[in-house]
């Protein structure tokens, strides 16, 4: 095991592919001092082909940019988790957790497959190092284990007032992290109890609910940018420092965006543009291109009479929603400018 080299792996089955190719090499070049760096794959019913296609891509990229990486594709096995509930049908969500024993390096930094990963990780493996902890992460909003009723059904021990998780994006010590004590603790678990949905409370978490269960808010929590939940455009419209921007909900940042999206897709394709091309002076066909796209999904006039009758009927989170989709050209511009300064 390797002190000095990471492993990062995501998951990703049909229709989360087309977010593969930019988060890695944004990973790839926010972090290229830990080369050789690992790239771990868990396919979860990827088009065929496409790994193998994606492994080229990746070599060529990292041999331009001068950055030594290896890649290595997995088809996830995901029986061991089939007692859970699955998610939308799916179990993809369970599979970087197959991943701890496939890595030899210290560190296993996982990223949901949409994502876009700005961050170097330098001090963040210092302080996970620092703190003692087995796993760094950021916590879900405000949410305390409290928030997660199936938490305490499976961990009578959690303090319900220890912090609360985000799966979405984790930093592994596997030197600390005992992999095979997380598997006796999951596979002890009653399936009943997971299966179980409880009047008024929210459903099961998945691999997030397993893993609060099992740290019981015993990990390092890390500032909110490392994975940062873009939900809308004010979001991106603030964004100053690098950050792992994660694409929550939909619509995804490489479908068709809408006017309340339109940043989504605009960090994420000026990504794509700016690997692609990092120099500077070309990105203004970027920004003509997206500031064609505001005006053209620029919302119609009823928008202020919308906006006051949620106002008169109290409907606050509707007022916020509207609010947060307000955008103009130099939205657009600054943040085109700050995706391309980071994938440089």
């Amino acid at each position: 095991m390797h002190d000095k080299s990471l492993t990062f792996v995501t998951a990703a089955d049909e229709g989360f592919h087309h977010g593969l190719e930019p988060l890695f090499k944004s990973f790839l070049l926010a972090n290229r001092q830990f080369a050789p760096l690992r790239l771990l794959l868990m396919d979860c019913g990827l088009p065929d082909g496409y790994p193998g296609q994606l492994k080229q891509t990746l070599t060529d990229f990292g041999n331009r940019r001068g950055i030594s990486l290896a890649f290595q594709s997995i088809r996830a096995d995901l029986q061991r988790w089939h007692v859970f509930p699955p998610h939308w049908e799916s179990y993809a969500t369970y599979a970087f957790l197959e991943a701890p024993p496939l890595a030899d390096t210290r560190y296993l930094v996982f990223a949901d497959a949409d994502m876009l990963h700005f961050t170097n990780l330098e001090t963040a493996i210092q302080s996970l190092d620092a703190s003692g902890h087995s796993l760094a992460a950021v916590q879900d909003g405000p949410a305390t284990l409290a928030s997660d009723y199936y938490v305490g059904l499976l961990n009578p021990e959690a303090r319900p007032e220890a912090p609360y998780l985000n799966g979405g994006y984790l930093i592994f010590d596997l030197k600390r992290f005992d992999y095979p004590d997380f598997l006796r603790f999951t596979d002890q678990l009653d399936p009943a109890t997971t299966h179980q949905r409880h009047p008024g409370k929210k459903k099961f978490k998945h691999d997030q609910t397993l893993l609060n269960s099992y740290l019981a808010g015993k990990f390092l929590l890390l500032e909110p940018r490392y994975n940062y939940l873009a939900k809308h455009n004010r979001q991106l419209a603030g964004l100053r420092q690098p950050a792992n921007i994660h694409f929550v909900s939909n619509p995804k940042p490489w479908e068709t965006p809408t006017h309340d999206s339109l940043l989504r897709a605009v960090s994420f394709h000026s990504a794509i543009a700016a690997q692609e091309d990092p120099e500077q002076e070309r990105i203004q066909p970027v920004i003509g291109h997206w500031t064609q796209q505001l005006t053209r999904l620029k919302p119609g006039l009823h928008r202020p009479l919308q906006t006051t009758l949620w106002k008169l009927l109290g409907k606050q989170k509707k007022v916020q929603r509207l609010d947060d989709a307000k955008l103009d050209a130099n939205d657009i511009d600054q943040l085109v400018r700050q995706v391309y300064s980071w994938s440089t």
